[in-house]
């Protein structure tokens, strides 16, 4: 399936940061690290 672009705005520094940290700690990307969450979110 091909993949679209999602945009973000006024995403407050602090999430960011914190969410940048929990992808690195589990040593993917931001972008992975998201898609993730949103696929566990779509689970429940």
């Amino acid at each position: 399936m091909p993949a679209k672009s999602l945009n973000l705005r006024a995403v407050p520094d602090d999430l960011i940061r914190r969410a940048k940290s929990a992808a690195a700690l589990q040593g993917v990307t931001l972008r992975e690290w998201v898609l993730k969450a949103i696929q566990a979110k779509l689970k429940k």
